[in-house]
């Protein structure tokens, strides 16, 4: 279980740090590939290296919005695990639409983070249509007192029987 926990947190963390480096890197290659690019297409410079370019500047614009995209998800992933935190509720039709999206999209985003390991030991019940986290009761009569994540901002942690949290596996104190 301990091994589960750090991993989620690892995944996390590094998704986001290398969403950083991606974006930063697409921006500074963006701009430098953008001079010589115009230069070119001004017609003083050699235009054999127009083509080599257009390719890199597009690999750099690319590079950019892949970052941006990461990061992009993991801030949906915090805000799912707000929602489904704050509300005490995993069945997926009240999870979409309190996240504005349709069900289907909210079970393919859902699907994708648990793919991922963001969510610790939790599964989609097709059947129940309910998101399911393992040693967790997701339902609104089931109010958990407890503590705010600092990672991924879940409420409700309950650090009396574990040091962590049971969405995202960051260590509580």
């Amino acid at each position: 279980m301990e091994h589960k926990v750090k991993k989620a947190k690892v995944n996390i963390v590094f998704n986001n740090i290398l969403s950083i480096i991606f974006m930063l890197i697409g921006i500074v290659a963006t701009i430098l590939f953008l001079v010589p690019l115009l230069y070119t297409i001004s017609g003083q410079s050699n235009s054999d290296m127009l083509g080599t370019f257009i390719v890199l500047e597009a690999l750099s614009v690319a590079l950019f919005f892949w970052g941006y995209k990461k990061r992009a998800f993991i801030k949906l992933f915090k805000r799912y695990v707000y929602i489904i935190s704050s509300t005490n509720n995993g069945n997926l039709l009240s999870i979409a639409k309190l996240m504005g999206k349709t069900e289907n999209t909210t079970i393919k985003n859902l699907q994708r983070m648990i793919n991922k390991k963001y969510f610790i030991n939790a599964y989609i019940d097709y059947g129940k249509k309910e998101l399911m986290i393992v040693g967790k009761s997701l339902n609104k009569s089931s109010q958990t007192k407890g503590t705010k994540c600092k990672n991924c901002g879940a409420y409700g942690v309950d650090t009396t029987n574990h040091n962590y949290c049971e969405y995202c596996g960051t260590t509580t104190h």
